[in-house]
């Protein structure tokens, strides 16, 4: 090959267009209130590619000239989608608050991968080099728009909650669980071996379950709020040709999140300054699982965090801290060309800030 490099060229256009029409209706007896609700939703999604490499070859040094290989793929492609989604609840309420059950249907719509069409040209080029040598290969492969799209994602929410106020509704806790059911989940995926980019995939199906809760106290000087979040989220079947990760758990799901925050207000008499407002909070996130074998895996980590704003009208000075104890963690871990990289979270940062509300 002549070449030390070649550039590979993409245009692509992407449109979609949509529409959707939703309904919802109420009916209070007593102390209930029954609640049903219809989604009619409509989405059509179009691409048109353009792609071209050209490079130069011989096959033996006795060759006098090289020849050129130009390849070019352009094609076009749409998908259309039409989804009804229900939804159906039912509250209870009494004295300090309400009890709720719900049932709701969602989905998301598929697309397409244009992040690897650098691998398709490069695979198209393979087989013109081996279309000059006289090899051909028997079997036949799908479309390009086969090759590059993914399918929409459909899943079913349960939820069953409520929420309760003290002390004059100053003290008010709230609490969740949930169970979702889902089919062809839409993942982030890179591809294996050399190959490049990230695309998205669609898994067999998976199940998450979990709890979420907080309690605050609000009252004119002090706020304080706790909140926790519990998620178990697994695959049922998945299956990507080469590994079955049935029973895993799906990446870039964060079993727990926590945050913890308390804020105290001066209120000043002074023509220069009304408040003076002191803050403090903690949030921990993890265990994080990073790919689909759950080989890679971030733990539990936690960061504080230190605020003082001076108020004045409509406009505050604030000086905060984040990452207080600049602990070291990673927001981000993926795989690609065979190796493995991360993204570090941000060292302790420190700075001011100044609004003007209108």
């Amino acid at each position: 090959i002549e070449e030390d490099e070649f550039p590979i060229y993409s245009d692509f256009n992407l449109s979609n267009l949509g529409f959707s029409l939703y309904h919802q209706s109420s009916f209070e007896l007593n102390k209930w209130t029954f609640t049903a609700a219809l989604r009619m939703d409509y989405e059509h999604s179009f691409i048109r590619y353009s792609n071209s490499a050209l490079m130069h070859y011989r096959f033996t040094l006795s060759m006098p000239d090289y020849k050129a290989l130009n390849t070019e793929m352009e094609g076009s492609g749409n998908m259309p989608f039409f989804e009804f989604l229900p939804k159906f609840s039912a509250m209870y309420h009494f004295h300090r608050g309400n009890v709720y059950a719900s049932v709701a249907r969602g989905y998301k719509t598929g697309g397409y991968n244009t992040q690897i069409f650098s691998d398709i040209v490069q695979s198209q080029m393979m087989k013109g080099l081996m279309s000059d040598l006289g090899v051909y290969f028997d079997h036949v492969e799908g479309s390009t728009i086969e090759s590059i799209s993914y399918k929409p994602e459909y899943n079913w929410n349960y939820e069953v909650g409520g929420s309760l106020s003290f002390i004059d509704n100053k003290l008010s806790l709230d609490a969740v669980l949930f169970y979702i059911d889902c089919r062809n989940q839409q993942l982030t995926v890179f591809p294996p071996g050399k190959t490049t980019g990230r695309m998205m995939s669609n898994a067999g199906s998976t199940r998450s379950y979990g709890a979420e809760s907080s309690l605050s106290y609000n009252d004119k000087r002090l706020h304080l709020n706790a909140a926790y979040g519990y998620t178990n989220a697994r695959f049922l079947t998945y299956n990507d040709g080469n590994n079955d990760y049935s029973g895993n758990y799906i990446p870039y799901a964060p079993q727990n999140t926590v945050s913890l925050s308390a804020a105290y207000t001066f209120h000043l008499e002074s023509k220069h300054l009304e408040a003076i407002r002191i803050q403090s909070d903690w949030q921990g996130v993890g265990k994080i699982y990073w790919n689909e074998d759950n080989s890679f895996v971030q733990p539990f980590y936690g960061q504080s965090g230190v605020s003082a704003s001076l108020e004045k009208g409509k406009a505050k000075l604030i000086f905060w801290c984040k990452n207080l104890s600049d602990e070291k963690f990673n927001t981000f871990y993926f795989k690609s060309m065979g190796n493995s990289f991360v993204q570090q979270g941000k060292p302790r940062q420190i700075g001011v800030q100044f609004q003007v509300s209108f």
